[in-house]
């Protein structure tokens, strides 16, 4: 499609196309996507929560050269340069009617896939059943929102044979853009349940928006189950189409039979917990009713696995960074995992890329190498290892060359983690070639602890914080202690990106690791220590001046001219927190010293003691009273050329008044809001996992651990974790005080926690050595841990031990 090709799509209103009239190609709506070369279209799009036409200068200077704009101002200026741009009412409506009309060209069968749970799965599994009779294109991972559908579906061209597309919607009207772009000839609806409420009036509305992405299908497959109970809505909303409601019977063991269509087929199923069977049979009945042979079928299914359903980055054990996703193989997910590598890309930091044969492709390889090559340039990629037999002969000319093997195995024997010291490897394969092997045998730590940082739910909750803010107000962003818990390198350069106004830390140390990782924003050091002062100039720290001895050390440094410039200041007043800061009747001095030295002072700001509790409002309104009149008086003294602050989380929501020009976004980033009325807002920024180490069958009568604190009073199966309180598993937490879930199950703490290790009563269930336990994956799970341990939140993120695994992901 060339550019002169969209000015029919509806919401256009003024099109230049440039040079040449160049074909579209890739969409970008996320500017850190975009290439090297600036190839493709940008859409600026513009949300309650950010505006695409900012980053527009950053990626003129990048080389982009094709546009979807929706402010004329830049229409203009971009025409000026001859460049290809379109004024559209709606730049994300544009993004849809693309996709659209590029979906119009082909005249395969696409498949829709919609419900409240299990989409991604049964995508994947089927996928994964079709085989080689198809060549699928679908999306990649659950990029199902009404940016990734018409991303997915931009990706269909003539190596297809088939299209699988999953969409999920979370308000009314959202369904209907969507279906309009996939036009499935066939669906499946995996359940209709309460998940994303949320957008909905009621939940017959929300099932009524699901149905109708299937108007225009012949066929839609699902269980006997939701068609039983919803039968009635689904005759009402979709009277024409033919449902094929399947069931299994289980016959022994693993043994089962689906009956769907008046047909009966026996299988072997690799799962049997109920979602997986629900999956299953979605999967199956689908893949049957597309001609696969039953025979077919139960060949692939013992290859089938749970996918991952994100791309996840590991520390590696040279200072480089691992991103695996080492279980599937496709194009449209390779060009999603490049773009991640790309979002986790320090500044000159090599790509080596290690990538299996891929799957469900047509039989022409030559094009599949091409489209991996044109990838591979595009996204700037330093050295690619090559695994299987697709490779074989295959050659790209990179910087850092191309190697290839046959099989993992021949890969580990040549190949060393220290061959990539500081690199960022993207090991991406299907799952038969098993290059998860080099992910274990590669990454810095092997504990079986790990940490898992969800960076989606993080900007969500940014966001989130952002559209509460009056217009005009800025965010200082706390990424002290590790960013609470989180990672402060990985966390800061996301933040950086999103254009926060400033980053504050605890101590210079701090500041200076933010430094060496390449992150230029501003850096607010909340307690300069005197003997940090030097590196506070060297790496342009900015000191928060609490005290006039403080202030003293810093003059000196200033005074010495040992660096060419000085930092600029940040004054902290104490309104009633008594912690650090200078009271009112100190600023007149204060002022003076300032103004006599010459120093710039970048904001001045004051801390709450209790914003969080209503009980407390009269004294935070003191508090904001008395922070002005202290800013009053610096006025009054010369001092007026700068930034105010007060607000922490807690504030932000229950003093918007007070937000002046900047607030301190802290615990609220991470996902835990004091007023559970908004808690529901945010997500859920951290999961903490750990493996079980053994399993044993103890008697009624025995005790379990250090001091023979607790007796078990019947026989019991008890597990031991790998985790303890040197891992922020507190000692509080011993002898029942807290419950761990799994499944349904509620399993006690059992005995004292131990320094790197606990036990918990597996009584009634399955769990087996090396399976999975989760500490806590919910805000309430966090909640609940501090009361076990009468603290707080904080506490129990940021006492998150620095030996456990931290994995950042992106939904």
């Amino acid at each position: 499609m060339r550019f002169e090709e969209i000015r029919g799509i509806s919401g256009i209103e003024k099109l230049n196309s440039g040079q040449g009239n160049p074909e579209i190609g890739q969409l970008w709506y996320d500017s850190r996507l975009v290439p090297e070369d600036g190839t493709g279209t940008f859409f600026a799009l513009v949300t309650e929560r950010g505006n695409g036409h900012a980053f527009i200068p950053d990626l003129i200077e990048k080389g982009v050269k094709q546009w979807v704009v929706s402010e004329s101002d830049w229409y203009k200026r971009l025409a000026e340069l001859n460049h290809s741009v379109a004024l559209a009412s709606g730049t994300r409506k544009i993004l849809s009617g693309i996709a659209a009309a590029h979906r119009s060209q082909f005249h395969f069968p696409v498949m829709a896939i919609t419900g409240s749970n299990g989409k991604t799965i049964v995508k994947e599994w089927l996928s994964q059943l079709l085989g080689h009779r198809y060549s699928v294109c679908k999306n990649p991972k659950s990029f199902n929102s009404q940016i990734g559908v018409p991303l997915s579906v931009w990706n269909l061209s003539n190596s297809h044979n088939f299209g699988l597309f999953e969409a999920g919607i979370s308000k009314s009207g959202e369904m209907q853009v969507l279906e309009a772009i996939i036009r499935p000839d066939l669906g499946i609806l995996t359940n209709l349940g309460s998940a994303h409420q949320e957008g909905f009036e009621s939940e017959e509305i929300k099932y009524r928006e699901k149905l109708s992405l299937f108007q225009g299908s012949e066929f839609l497959i699902l269980s006997s189950a939701v068609h039983s109970i919803h039968r009635r809505l689904i005759e009402s909303v979709l009277p024409a189409i033919s449902l094929i409601p399947w069931e299994w019977k289980l016959v022994e063991g693993n043994q089962y039979l689906l009956c769907f269509a008046g047909r009966q087929e026996l299988f072997r199923l690799p799962f049997r917990d109920p979602a997986s069977l629900e999956n299953l049979g979605n999967a199956i009945t689908a893949a049957l009713h597309l001609g696969i042979s039953t025979e077919e079928v139960a060949q692939a299914l013992p290859a089938l696995n749970l996918p991952e359903m994100r791309l996840s980055m590991k520390a590696g054990r040279y200072g480089n960074s691992l991103i695996d996703d080492s279980y599937t193989n496709d194009i449209s997910g390779l060009e999603a995992a490049l773009q991640f590598a790309g979002l986790q890309r320090r500044e000159n930091q090599s790509l080596v890329l290690i990538l299996s044969d891929a799957e469900g492709l047509s039989q022409d390889i030559k094009t599949i190498q091409e489209s991996i090559r044109s990838l591979i340039i595009s996204h700037n990629v330093s050295q690619l290892i090559t695994v299987g037999r697709q490779f074989a002969g295959y050659q790209v000319d990179l910087s850092g060359g191309h190697l290839h093997f046959s099989s993992a195995e021949e890969l580990m024997r040549n190949v060393s983690v220290s061959d990539f010291d500081s690199c960022i490897i993207l090991i991406k394969g299907s799952r038969r070639f098993g290059l998860e092997r080099l992910v274990t045998a590669w990454q810095e730590k092997i504990h079986g602890t790990y940490l898992e940082i969800n960076l989606d739910a993080l900007v969500h909750n940014l966001n989130f914080y952002k559209s509460r803010l009056p217009s005009g107000t800025g965010i200082m962003a706390m990424v002290k202690a590790f960013a609470y818990g989180s990672g402060d390198e990985e966390i800061a350069r996301l933040l950086e990106f999103h254009r926060v106004d400033y980053l504050a830390v605890a101590y210079a140390d701090e500041g200076i690791k933010l430094r060496e990782a390449g992150i230029r924003l501003p850096i607010m050091v909340m307690n300069p220590t005197p003997d940090a002062m030097d590196s506070i100039f060297q790496y342009n720290l900015e000191p928060e001046i609490y005290s006039f001895r403080i202030l003293n050390f810093f003059l000196d440094v200033h005074k010495s001219r040992r660096f060419p410039s000085s930092p600029a200041v940040h004054i902290k007043a104490d309104t009633g927190m008594h912690r650090l800061g200078f009271f009112k009747d100190e600023a007149g001095r204060l002022a003076q010293k300032l103004l006599e030295a010459g120093i710039r002072v970048a904001t001045v700001f004051s801390h709450l003691a209790a914003a969080d509790d209503p009980a407390l409002d009269d004294y935070t309104r003191e508090q904001i009273g008395g922070f002005s009149d202290f800013c009053t008086a610096l006025n009054s003294a010369g001092i007026s050329a700068y930034k105010k602050h007060i607000l922490n989380s807690a504030g932000i929501m229950r003093f918007p008044e007070a937000s002046f020009d900047l607030v301190r976004l802290g615990i609220g980033l991470y996902g835990i809001e004091s007023d559970k009325q908004l808690q529901a807002s945010l997500k859920s920024v951290s999961r903490l996992k750990t493996i079980v180490s053994q399993v044993k069958t103890i008697r009624a009568g025995e005790s379990v651990g250090y001091g023979r604190r607790e007796f078990l009073r019947q026989d019991s199966r008890i597990a031991t974790i790998a985790i303890g309180y040197s891992d922020g598993f507190r000692r509080a937490f011993s002898a029942g005080a807290v419950q761990l879930r799994w499944n349904d199950f509620k399993l006690p703490v059992v005995g004292n926690v131990c320094m790197d290790m606990s036990m918990i009563n597996v009584t009634g269930t399955s769990i087996d050595e090396g399976d999975e336990i989760t500490i806590f994956e919910t805000a309430s799970d966090v909640m609940e841990l501090a009361k076990a341990a009468a603290t707080i939140p904080y506490e129990i993120l940021t006492g998150i031990g620095h030996r456990v695994k931290r994995i950042y992901y992106r939904e």
